[in-house]
């Protein structure tokens, strides 16, 4: 396909131009069939991981359904409990689908707003890599590399969360991208800055990344102000202070947009936990909960490189982290920092981020080279974004170098994106056919492991065995027995039941608690609160395995109602008791 006739930054916007200006429909007919397509590959996708409960082996996409389904179905429903430790957007992006038994159980309540996801993302990346370099098929290239990645495909079938940050990152840089390319009177040109913001926004609302990212775009935005509006041309004093205050003005707009997801959780934990930093120093939050004392990589930064590197080329996989290496060393040469290169390079950001993360024990990230499992490689998938740039642009110039060598050389020029696009999809294909998918291996490997196959026994015997009645036990470390247990959510106290927890896990007899689960640990608020004591409340051992008891309230229903009457002092039930007590 020929390459636009006009500069990048002054190429024609297709939805305003000639005969688009008629069109009904809001996107060309490339774009249309780019959406159709990774529609498609989604929704495949998804069938190809469901059959074997794949969509749901990650234990934290476990963990964000719980979240968003207790929001609607809890002993104390309502937004706290959306709690403090992982941000808010995917949950609520889960919850039209969440209240349902299968949507929620199966995981697609939370797969179908990633499957989203990843369609918007190869469509933006696609735009993206279009208005960079006026060639579409450089920017098939680009979709091509990153809907096909055998990781993204995988990913984008889970509950998991990155995909949504995926998209918003490249949302965000695809408007401030679009925004340096327009003209100030262009009336585009703030939808697009905006609109590259409220991306920014929704990024900082999904995943810590995106903080991030927040404050290294905002800088980008600066600097391209800077330029775009002429400060360094040598403006007489009026014209000088005139740009400065629009730069400082798109700057700034922008820069709050970005800032408000974060200064809105703090206040949020503030309200919730008492500590607008409980997100970071919280029970359930802090480092600690993750990062061992064996954790090769902390203050260790070569470990922490090279660990980050691995997981990169790992879930990149090797012959696109080339393309990209090349395709970077020739943007760098040929771009020299313009104003228009700037947003593509602030996506590799998350490189420097993540090996600093690693150094200071902020989170664990394991690869066979040095542990020999996996944990949290999927780290590694956010380099996909300025990879799969990166390629489309290194094709779109070599495209440009075969055209430069004249007409009989144009076959070869035609024939290298389809080259590329073919190797990638076989390797793509193979990598799905034989599971070589190192973010499917983690989760698997997980599950298969001794401490989840007790868990799952004791969901299971759970299933089997509830009735009915109150069920007690702590949700943080147990996610695999809530969720796989299906005891409904209303039924269950755990630590986030607001004012019910801590008088229950004091006299459990006294708030109609039928069922009590404990993990035979000390880090199990319920085994260290009633281990010993269990038994003079009344309640026996119903079963028990390596480590998990499980107990039952040994006497009758009117005895157990009795015990809550008691410990109310006859004022009522057992959960207005709890509350009017005003417990934690």
């Amino acid at each position: 396909m020929e390459r636009a006739q006009t500069p990048v930054q002054d190429m024609p916007r297709p939805v305003l131009d000639g005969q688009a200006r008629k069109r009904r429909w809001p996107a060309s007919r490339a774009t249309t069939i780019v959406t159709a397509a990774a529609a498609v590959l989604s929704i495949l996708a998804y069938l190809h991981f469901y059959p074997n409960g794949q969509t749901t082996a990650y234990m934290d996409s476990r963990s964000h359904l719980m979240i968003a389904r207790r929001v609607i179905f809890a002993d104390t429903p309502g937004a706290g409990q959306l709690g403090a430790v992982w941000l808010p957007l995917p949950h609520i992006l889960m919850l039209p689908l969440v209240w349902d038994g299968w949507a929620f159980y199966s995981g697609f309540a939370g797969s179908i707003v990633m499957m989203a996801s990843y369609v918007l993302l190869t469509v933006l990346a696609y735009k993206y890599t279009w208005h960079l370099t006026g060639r579409r098929t450089a920017a098939a290239v680009t979709a091509t590399v990153i809907a096909l990645n055998p990781n993204m495909l995988y990913m984008q079938s889970t509950a998991m969360t990155e995909l949504l940050m995926f998209a918003t990152m490249m949302g965000a840089v695809y408007g401030v991208l679009r925004w340096v390319q327009t003209d100030l009177d262009d009336r585009l040109h703030v939808i697009y800055l905006l609109g590259g913001g409220a991306s920014m926004l929704a990024c900082a609302l999904t995943r810590y990344e995106g903080w991030t990212f927040a404050v290294t775009l905002t800088g980008v935005v600066a600097y391209c102000a800077l330029f775009k509006h002429g400060i360094r041309r040598g403006l007489r004093r009026d014209s000088l202070r005139r740009n400065w205050h629009l730069t400082e003005g798109q700057t700034l707009g922008f820069g709050i947009l970005g800032a408000t997801g974060p200064l809105a959780w703090m206040a949020w934990n503030w309200t919730i936990e008492g500590s607008p930093l409980a997100f970071q120093t919280g029970q359930y939050a802090k480092p600690s909960n993750w990062v061992g004392s064996g954790e090769k990589a902390v203050h260790h930064w070569w470990i922490a490189l090279r660990t980050y590197e691995i997981a990169t080329v790992d879930t990149v996989t090797l012959p696109v982290a080339g393309l990209a290496l090349a395709g970077l060393a020739l943007y760098l040469w040929r771009k020299r920092l313009s104003p228009e290169s700037v947003p593509l390079l602030s996506l590799l950001v998350m490189f420097p981020m993540y090996v600093v993360t690693l150094d200071t024990g902020q989170r664990p990230l394991h690869v066979w080279e040095y542990y020999h499992s996996f944990y949290n490689v999927r780290f590694g998938l956010v380099m996909v974004l300025p990879a799969a740039l990166l390629a489309g642009y290194l094709v779109a110039e070599a495209m440009d170098l075969v055209a430069r060598l004249g007409r009989r050389w144009q076959p070869f020029g035609i024939a290298l994106p389809l080259i590329v696009i073919g190797l990638i999809t076989l390797s793509s294909a193979a990598a799905l056919r034989t599971g070589d998918i190192v973010t499917l291996e983690e989760p698997l490997a997980a599950d298969a492991a001794p401490s989840a196959m007790q868990a799952t026994a004791a969901a299971d015997w759970l299933r089997t065995h509830y009735d009915g009645g109150l069920l007690l036990m702590e949700s943080y470390g147990n996610e695999e027995v809530v969720f796989a247990s299906h005891v409904p959510f209303q039924d269950e106290v755990y630590e986030g039941s607001y004012r019910i927890w801590s008088p229950a896990l004091a006299h459990p007899g006294y708030h109609e608690i039928a069922w009590v689960v404990m993990r035979d640990s000390s880090q199990d608020e319920v085994y260290t609160a009633l281990r010993a004591s269990i038994v003079r409340y009344g309640y026996r051992l119903a079963w028990t395995n390596h480590d998990y008891l499980i107990y039952r309230w040994g006497g009758t229903a009117a005895q157990l109602a009795a015990n809550a009457r008691l410990g109310s002092g006859g004022a009522g039930t057992a959960r207005t008791a709890a509350l009017a007590r005003g417990g934690n």
